[in-house]
């Protein structure tokens, strides 16, 4: 899995539905995706070691987080 900026750290689909709920709970408008373009799997053509350019590092479903974010 791809690691955030902090060794150790993955940010995950559960996590992005913490986060989501700590939103809605406290009335937050907004919650987003940074990257966008990244909402994907890596797959052959992308593997989890290009993470940080072309896809999440995650196992997941294309477009989960902003679902998750979005939910």
């Amino acid at each position: 899995m791809q690691e955030d900026d902090v060794a150790d750290e993955t940010f995950t689909l559960a996590d992005a539905a913490e986060v989501r709920a700590f939103a809605k709970e406290k009335g937050l408008a907004w919650v987003s995706v940074w990257a966008a373009f990244r909402d994907r799997r890596c797959g052959e053509e992308a593997p989890a070691t290009d993470a940080l350019t072309t896809c999440s590092g995650v196992e997941q479903e294309d477009g989960a987080f902003g679902a998750a974010f979005g939910a």
